[in-house]
């Protein structure tokens, strides 16, 4: 199993049935989590920071499993459900959501398809805007989703200092994005 794939599943944790599940792709794999963990930190692994959280979270999880003790609702996951996104005047402009560097993680790998739920139907888009060393996957790599756009921000006339809202329903594969209503004083 390639580091990416363990970091990556790592990252989608949210519960702990995705934790049992996590294990009996390790095991199928004769991969030992702390092992694998403690090898990662004797090579000085640099966990990517988004990351470094939902790793040490991995570890807790884990702990708790093995000693048959259940996941505490004192443990909540700190999962992000909902992202708002105020636009800037080029974001609005060339018709963009910028994602903020704290909420990449959320979203798939660069040039990754993905699908949004919109009141225009469905949009297939990718992340974009990365360097040209880039890989094709790379979590870290892209700024923002564009392509498919135009008709919703179009529909919605959305502009400079509307906030767009994405919700995630399903991470790195479907996200509703909408306007968020102007409140009225």
């Amino acid at each position: 199993m390639e580091e990416f794939e363990l970091l990556r599943s790592a990252r989608l944790l949210g519960g702990a049935k995705k934790v049992k599940e996590l294990l009996k792709i390790l095991e199928k794999h004769n991969i030992d989590v702390e092992n694998l963990i403690s090898y990662l930190k004797s090579i000085d692994y640099k966990v990517p920071n988004p990351l470094e959280l939902r790793v040490a979270e991995l570890e807790k999880r884990v702990s708790a499993l093995e000693s048959g003790k259940p996941l505490s609702p004192a443990q909540p996951t700190q999962a992000v459900q909902r992202i708002e996104i105020t636009l800037s005047k080029g974001a609005a402009k060339h018709k963009l959501v910028l994602i903020p560097k704290k909420f990449r993680p959320l979203f798939p790998g660069y040039k990754i398809p993905f699908t949004l739920e919109t009141n225009v139907g469905e949009i297939e888009t990718y992340i974009t805007a990365g360097y040209a060393s880039d890989k094709k996957g790379d979590l870290a790599a892209g700024h923002y989703f564009t392509k498919g756009l135009s008709k919703w921000f179009e529909h919605n006339d959305v502009k400079e200092g509307d906030t767009v809202v994405i919700e995630i329903i399903e991470t790195h594969k479907r996200y509703k994005l909408y306007k968020k209503p102007a409140t009225t004083s």
